[in-house]
């Protein structure tokens, strides 16, 4: 089981920035991995799978706990990179990049539209949009995607 601990703190070390110790992840990992060994029931599920949830979920608390954002301003921060660099220098006031994004928001599917409004704004999390639009919450996903590259590709354009 060292051996999936080991690829699971791999492969989110693969995605992180250099400031976060690889050593750090696979200790999290460790720990998730021995309260998987106290908690495991055989009730249809594999050692192996319930392991690799729990080492993952592990890893992804102890990175929530050391990230210095909310969520919420992690989302906020995302939508940087959809602002075009010269735009800093041409409309460096944030209510010229509000309007910007507001009227790229006008711009989408009213059903694109809701989830960002939900998302971004109300707070709410995919399930809860999910639940209101009344699809399944890897839907709401796949809208979120389809919106994002949607107002990335106006803002590239404005």
């Amino acid at each position: 089981m060292e051996k999936l601990v080991a690829y699971i703190a791999h492969q989110f070390r693969r995605r992180l920035p250099p400031s976060i110790p690889y050593d750090d992840l696979y200790q999290e990992g460790m720990i998730g991995y021995l309260k998987a060994q106290k908690t495991y029931k055989p009730t249809g599920c594999k050692y192996a799978t319930y392991v690799g949830y729990r080492v993952h979920g592990a890893i992804q608390d102890y990175l929530r706990v050391e990230d210095p954002l909310s969520r919420a301003e992690r989302k906020r921060e995302e939508w940087l990179p959809f602002i075009p660099e010269d735009s800093y220098e041409v409309d460096n006031d944030y209510a010229g990049m509000r309007e910007r994004l507001q009227e790229a928001m006008n711009k989408l599917p009213m059903r694109e539209r809701q989830v960002i409004e939900d998302l971004y704004y109300a707070g709410c999390t995919s399930a809860e949009v999910a639940k209101k639009l009344n699809v399944h919450p890897t839907r709401i996903t796949q809208i979120h995607q389809q919106a994002l590259k949607r107002l990335k590709d106006a803002l590239g354009r404005i």
